[in-house]
C-alpha cells in the first residue's frame, strides 16, 4: 500500500510510531551520556583527592628537607652542628 492509498489518520500514527522510535533511541542516548558523565565526575574527584593527598606529602617532604638541611648547616661559628660538642 502506498502512502497515497493511506488515510490522514493512518499516515499520521504511522509518523507519531516513527517519532516515537526515535524518541525511545534518543533517550536511551542521553542515558548513556549521563551515566558517562556521571563516570567521569566520579573519576575528576578520585583524581582531585590524589592530587591533594600528593601536595600533602609534597609539603610534608620539603618541609623534611628543609629541617635536615637547617641541621645540616654550617653554625654561625662556622662550624658543622656535628663537631658541636654541646
Amino acid at each position: 500500500m502506498s502512502e497515497e492509498d493511506l488515510d490522514p489518520g493512518e499516515r499520521l500514527r504511522e509518523e507519531l510510531d516513527e517519532l516515537h522510535e526515535r524518541l525511545a533511541a534518543l533517550s536511551g542516548r542521553v542515558a548513556d551520556l549521563e551515566r558517562d558523565r556521571d563516570t567521569l565526575y566520579a573519576q575528576a574527584e578520585t583524581q582531585a583527592d590524589l592530587m591533594r593527598r600528593a601536595e600533602v606529602r609534597i609539603r610534608r617532604a620539603r618541609l623534611a628537607l628543609r629541617k635536615m638541611a637547617e641541621a645540616a648547616a654550617p653554625s654561625p661559628q662556622g662550624e658543622s652542628p656535628a663537631a658541636d660538642p654541646s
